[in-house]
């Protein structure tokens, strides 16, 4: 009997091995989501200090926002939420080099097959929290508002304030303990919960440089994150040049 049990308990281990594969990039990512929307914040703050802020379009984004959130918390639209989920899943196991085989949805449920390349499975935890954190409306948005900058400001500022909205309040109504998606990534639901508030914190700080200031925005935030790597290494230099040196005598030491 305690020879079967222990052969349950590695099927188990095996089966819950293969749902969640071990990803030592998707780890590594929540830490850097939140180190780099901390940035992105330092940036704001530092723009409403040196630039002049754009406050018609600041106030035409969050009209967007609101007339966002008004109408998709007011209108269920199973089948199109349903669609867009795995829509979500489709775009990021395309944009990570594997391949689509099966797409279907429903009212309410739907799923999407893939094959994944063995050199690509670290990006399985992404394909998973895809419909949770992909901007699939605010990114194409964002790049228009970029390349147009200083066309159709007012349009394109509501327009994206729409669309990060949408973006957002979809993937978090959808954000439960009991969501199959957020328990099949390393670390399970906390795990994923940790990964998608970064990122969000990230995205939302990111699109709202363009908001303040445009594309000088994001030339302001480089500037600032190149001053912090110089200042970081400079601080580290000592520390690094001392462990070098303890090294070097540690060989020399082992030779004698």
């Amino acid at each position: 009997m305690s020879k079967r049990r222990r052969k349950d308990k590695k099927a188990r281990e095996a089966a819950l091995k293969e749902k969640n594969p071990f990803s030592l990039w998707f780890l590594f990512a929540i830490p850097s989501n939140f180190l780099l929307g901390c940035a992105c914040i330092i940036a704001l703050i530092g723009l409403q200090e040196f630039a002049v802020l754009r406050s018609q379009t600041l106030t035409c984004f969050g009209t967007g926002v609101l007339g966002s959130l008004i109408i998709i918390g007011t209108t269920k639209m199973h089948k199109l939420r349903t669609f867009i989920h795995e829509l979500k899943h489709a775009f990021v196991v395309v944009f990570t080099g594997n391949k689509v085989k099966d797409f279907h949805f429903d009212t309410h449920t739907g799923h999407v097959s893939f094959t994944m390349c063995s050199t690509k499975v670290h990006f399985a935890p992404l394909i998973t929290l895809a419909p949770y954190f992909f901007p699939m409306f605010s990114l194409p948005l964002l790049i228009i508002c970029i390349l147009c900058d200083q066309l159709y400001i007012y349009p394109l500022s509501f327009a994206l304030g729409f669309a990060l909205a949408a973006d957002i309040s979809m993937g978090f109504t959808e954000l439960h303990p009991h969501q199959s998606d957020l328990h099949r990534v390393p670390g399970g639901f906390i795990f994923a919960l940790l990964y998608l508030s970064g990122f969000h914190l990230l995205w939302t700080a990111f699109v709202l440089i363009w908001v303040f200031a445009g594309r000088n925005g994001y030339v302001y935030t480089g500037y600032l994150m190149l001053e912090f790597v110089e200042l970081l290494a400079q601080r580290l230099e000592p520390m690094l040049a001392l462990y070098l040196d303890q090294r070097c005598l540690e060989k020399a030491g082992t030779k004698v």
